[in-house]
């Protein structure tokens, strides 16, 4: 009779731990939720940005005859010009 009891009470006890529902642990990394994926703020920094592309009052370093007349005095400036910005080979 003891020893029924005993196991009657161990496996009562089994159950109720099994039922008592674990703490959700949560994965490092991402979080689901969509509102968690996207860059909040993201394009608000044009403080600083020296273009503004709305409208025609741009800061540009220098204009484009400004650039030929660079690229005409200086043959290795040229080079350099055409083999970043022009030559895809």
């Amino acid at each position: 009779m003891k020893i029924g009891l005993c196991f009657l009470v161990i496996g009562v006890l089994v159950l109720a731990i099994e039922a008592v529902p674990a703490p959700n642990r949560q994965k490092r990394g991402f979080r689901s939720g969509a509102g968690t994926r996207f860059s909040h703020g993201y394009g608000k920094r044009n403080d600083g940005f020296p273009y503004d592309y709305n409208t025609k009052n741009s800061k540009h370093i220098f204009t484009t005859d400004e650039l030929a007349q660079l690229l005409t005095k200086s043959d290795e400036l040229a080079k350099a010009f055409v083999e970043t910005y022009i030559d895809t080979n």
